[in-house]
């Protein structure tokens, strides 16, 4: 089977050390390549018509009894195409090849409601679709892909299907069948079909065949009647969906033992109870969490709401325990009884979240005031206490009496800096960065000695700076660093980071010499000034190993 590879690029990492250098240098891409998606029974996570649900980097897919499929697309406004097997008998409905993932799904803040430890598998076989005909769904390069059995005297005629408007159904040059409304179109290989003759496969000419008013027929060449007669999907070309604009995973993290982890979101299963999203407005989304072991998923966990959700940021400690922060877009968002915060503070909060080893969520609080605060970096330090950053738009988010700025400035929001005990359940300190601007942190890393530093985005002019390398503002906004003290009481350092156009700070790591490294995106031209060594400020050299700006 051949591995779906997700890549994460980054434009240019600046290395910064307090006070002696700053460092530009490239980051390679890292391709995750995930072989096996599986099918989960409806064990109450969805409504009660779904009999299977399934998970790709693409989209959910949902099967209902009778054959069909009804796909739940990110990113579009048309968030759901339906597959229909025309004049199909009801099928008996078999899982097959039972795999090591598991699925749980958070909501609400009654455990009554949650459903955990959903096994998955590897195919699901719809045996009697048509008379001597079963059909298998299975997952393959991140694509629902389905192969059809036909036993002697099967009538291949039978086999229609059809796709739910707006979109348009076609094939293209290599026969593949593609599924498109205009904004995005879903690829499904086009067939090969064989039969065993004393043991040896005997090739069979198939293809698609699409007719004026859309419907998808096979069309087969000559075979022998008398034998089965296996069809499925071609391993020579790509499938997926296309042009989906984004793919629903934010954040990346890995452990000694190899395990990938990430962060994202899945669209919400609320969408299988009516027709999709209005037009123009963006999909329900629900947090989705998963861990990777050797290309193998090991364990989901989706947390939900009412409302739309997002699993922005994600840390791992040596143990396998798994932190999360993000947006929680409703009051029914799964936070636990021993949260610092279980009552839903505005339009949206951000929310801190901890799973163990095995996915299973075991602690859950927002953090946020009256109005849209977002969680967009977290972190642990060696004893497991939670770092948080991100950006806030209430004036009254909490905050401690001795830390650096206790209000919100101005602009939308300012950034925040929150410091969890070990459990979460206790505030260690809460603290706000930001000027007359918009400033929002993107990224956080704690040091050896517990100084947290952040990096984010400041259009502001009258920004707090401290200790600075660059003490004002480049142009149309820029990047910017901070340092925080152990206690949350002082900023070691805060400082600009940019040219003359817009420059942001996407995320944030640190050595054990206490060096932080940035990823920076839009670089702009001027940037590349700093490898040319010009002095900065307060003592603060440059040092260019290499730069690439794109």
């Amino acid at each position: 089977m051949r591995r779906w590879q997700r890549t994460f690029a980054v434009r240019l990492l600046l290395m910064i050390q307090s006070p002696a250098a700053v460092v530009a240098v490239a980051q390679e891409q890292v391709p995750i390549s995930v072989t096996r998606y599986g099918f989960e029974p409806n064990q109450g996570q969805a409504i009660s018509e779904v009999s299977f649900l399934a998970r790709s980097p693409h989209y959910t897919v949902a099967l209902y009894p009778d054959g069909s499929a009804v796909y739940l697309l990110e990113g579009t406004d048309d968030s759901r195409l339906r597959l229909e097997w025309i004049n199909a008998d009801v099928p008996a409905t078999v899982s097959d090849g039972l795999l090591p993932s598991r699925t749980s799904y958070y909501r609400s803040q009654d455990p009554a409601g949650w459903r955990t430890n959903i096994p998955n598998f590897r195919t699901v076989v719809l045996r009697g679709l048509y008379p001597h005909i079963d059909l298998s769904y299975q997952i393959d390069q991140g694509a629902l892909e389905y192969s059809l059995l036909l036993s002697p005297g099967a009538d291949p005629r039978h086999v229609r299907a059809r796709f739910s408007q707006p979109y348009h159904v076609s094939t293209d040059a290599s026969g593949d069948l593609i599924i498109a409304n205009g904004r995005s179109a879903l690829r499904q290989k086009h067939l090969r079909a064989f039969q065993l003759q004393n043991g040896t496969p005997v090739p069979v000419s198939v293809a698609f065949h699409v007719s004026e008013d859309g419907i998808v027929a096979l069309q087969l060449g000559r075979y022998d009647s008398r034998l089965p007669l296996m069809i499925e999907p071609a391993r020579d070309s790509s499938s997926g969906f296309g042009a989906v604009g984004w793919d629903g995973q934010y954040a990346v993290a890995s452990d000694a033992g190899g395990n990938i982890y990430l962060t994202g979101e899945t669209p919400s299963l609320d969408l299988l109870r009516g027709s999709g999203a209005p037009s123009g407005t963006s999909a329900a989304r629900d947090v989705l969490v998963t861990r990777i072991w050797n290309g193998s998923l090991q364990y989901t966990t989706i947390l939900a709401s009412s409302g739309t959700n997002s699993g922005r940021s994600i840390a791992v400690n040596a143990s396998g325990t798994v932190y999360i922060a993000g947006v929680a877009g409703a009051d029914d968002f799964p936070v636990t009884s021993d949260a610092v915060q279980t009552i839903f503070g505005g339009e949206q909060d951000a929310f801190v979240a901890r799973l163990d080893p095995t996915g299973r969520l075991v602690y859950s609080t927002f953090l946020g005031g009256s109005s849209s605060d977002i969680a967009s970096g977290i972190a642990v330090d060696r004893t497991d206490s939670i770092y948080v950053t991100g950006c806030t738009a209430s004036s009254d988010f909490f905050t401690h009496a001795d830390v650096p700025r206790h209000s919100k400035q101005g602009g939308l929001c300012n950034a925040f800096v929150v410091k969890m005990g070990a459990l979460g359940t206790k505030i260690s300190y809460s603290t706000l960065l930001g000027g007359e601007g918009n400033d929002f942190a993107t990224g956080i890393a704690v040091d050896d000695q517990g100084n947290a530093v952040i990096a984010g985005f400041t259009d502001s002019i009258q920004f707090p700076v401290h200790n600075a390398f660059q003490s004002q503002n480049g142009g149309n906004g820029d990047a910017f660093v901070a340092s925080l003290n152990p206690s949350g009481t002082a900023w070691n350092y805060v400082t600009y980071l940019g040219g003359s156009a817009a420059d942001q700070a996407n995320s944030i790591t640190v050595d054990s010499a206490g060096a932080a490294y940035i990823t920076v995106s839009n670089p702009v031209r001027d940037l590349s000034g700093y490898c040319r060594g010009t002095p900065g400020y307060k003592g603060w050299r440059l040092r260019c190993i290499y730069c690439k700006v794109d």
